[in-house]
């Protein structure tokens, strides 16, 4: 939908809106899982959850609970983040030690019905309301929700056929009492991008939402289309085949720095970014790229509001790969982006940087795109200049990179010379070991053979006799 923020070239900035939800809502545990079975999505948190009335308006178009100089909130996210995974979605959420709960069913077709009617303000017109779901009261408020939820069951959820269906959900949030534990499941129907279910319990993406214009030909073993994320990439001279770019684990795994909720993603937990201050959390994010990453150098700039942190290693440097991570607030917006510096020179791959803006004069819709995949450049952005303030300890880095080579190469020369002074040493005196003992064996030989040619004085007198 046009009102909606873009996530079509970057599928899983869709998938982190319904993370940042979660996190806002202060859930402590977020679940991805994929039912191949009836091809859906489901995602499901411990938060807070939401009362009957604001899931009503947070299916409103433009509505949100976040203001401009927030990074916060959910409305505009929970629509875009759902309608950029897939075409239809049934909610649940219930609010902790309450008995009041709610459905509602997000849906681009049914939006698209709406349209010129009275309530074309609404993304779906489907919208159930509990006074308590337990006891199967419906809240008189909303005379429709019966209805609705008959419909709900006939369109996205077959299975259910009764009451205690319905209700089996909403134990699953509130942990099997009753009244309970807050929180929301959200059902994506309809999927707009094809994923896979990897070995390692991972969901990986088959097609890197290629552009209309893209010829669409099959570039490696995964099949993915030549996107522009893609071949920004190759022409960089960069290996294509980055993790961050397809693997949902790899990405929800580096997209926040900071100690955050426990996400399982597949029946399987994320490694979390270990570190108490922001040195240490950059150095982990580092590590967790490749684990012999080494020469790690952290910079302060912006009187301490910028923290970036450069790593160098070599299985990086075999695949070309080079940039920055760019995190706002812990949160990682740009993976690998290109700052038209020294780290641009294909002799520098292997260096990686992690830098933490955290831009407190400037409301993030000023340095931010609304899809918060993007930092909004240009000659007046306030981020083009915190960026050139970056690639100054670039330079730092790559001089200090080069100095620390060339004394490494000059103590190699110095230790292999002086191993080579030591192995003359080596030889010679053992070469003289050697003719000291043979010296020693050819004495005894030479008495040896002195004895038998010279008979003794009792064997002459022997003889004479």
């Amino acid at each position: 939908l046009s009102f909606m923020p873009p996530h079509r070239n970057w599928v899983f900035g869709a998938f982190a809106e319904l993370y940042d939800n979660a996190k806002d809502a202060g859930a402590t545990e977020f679940q991805i899982d994929l039912h191949d079975k009836d091809d859906y999505l489901r995602f499901q948190d411990n938060g807070a959850g939401m009362a009957p009335e604001l899931l009503r308006r947070a299916v409103v178009k433009r509505f949100t609970t976040k203001v401009k100089s927030d990074f916060g909130g959910y409305g505009e996210g929970l629509k875009s983040g759902i309608m950029g995974i897939g075409e239809e979605s049934v909610i649940f959420t219930v609010e902790p030690n309450k008995p009041a709960g709610a459905i509602a069913v997000i849906s681009q077709k049914r939006a698209m019905r709406l349209q010129g009617l009275t309530e074309n303000d609404l993304v779906s017109d489907l919208f159930v309301a509990f006074q308590d779901w337990h006891s199967w009261i419906f809240d008189p408020k909303y005379p429709d929700s019966q209805r609705n939820l008959q419909a709900i069951m006939k369109m996205y959820m077959q299975d259910a056929r009764s009451p205690d269906d319905i209700k089996s959900i909403f134990y699953e949030i509130t942990g099997r009492t009753y009244p309970g534990k807050g929180g929301t499941i959200i059902m994506i129907f309809n999927l707009r991008v094809p994923l896979d279910i990897a070995n390692s319990n991972d969901l990986e993406l088959l097609d890197d939402y290629a552009s209309e214009e893209s010829d669409g030909a099959a570039y490696n073993t995964r099949y993915r289309r030549l996107g522009k994320l893609t071949r920004q990439r190759m022409q960089r001279g960069m290996d294509p085949n980055i993790e961050i770019d397809y693997s949902l684990r790899h990405y929800l795994s580096a997209l926040w720095l900071e100690k955050r909720m426990k996400v399982i993603l597949m029946g399987k937990p994320l490694r979390p970014v270990k570190g108490a201050d922001k040195k240490e959390r950059n150095k982990s994010l580092l590590r967790s790229l490749d684990r012999n990453m080494k020469h790690i150098k952290t910079y302060d700039c912006y009187s301490g509001a910028i923290t970036v942190s450069f790593g160098y290693s070599t299985a990086l440097q075999r695949r070309g790969l080079r940039g920055y991570m760019l995190y706002y607030k812990n949160r990682l917006i740009e993976s690998y982006r290109s700052a038209k510096d020294l780290l641009d020179d294909p002799k520098n791959a292997g260096i990686v940087a992690v830098a933490d803006l955290w831009c407190k004069d400037e409301i993030p819709t000023s340095i931010l795109e609304p899809n918060k995949q993007n930092f909004v450049v240009g000659p007046s952005s306030g981020f083009s200049k915190k960026l050139r303030e970056i690639s100054k300890f670039a330079e730092i880095y790559v001089d200090s990179k080069r100095r620390r080579k060339s004394r490494q190469k000059s103590s190699n020369e110095a230790s292999s010379t002086s191993a080579k002074l030591r192995s003359k040493k080596r030889k010679a005196s053992s070469s003289k070991a050697q003719s000291s003992t043979i010296q020693s064996h050819q004495q005894p030989d030479q008495q040896k053979s002195q004895k038998r040619h010279c008979p003794s004085q009792s064997s002459r007198q022997a003889q004479i006799a």
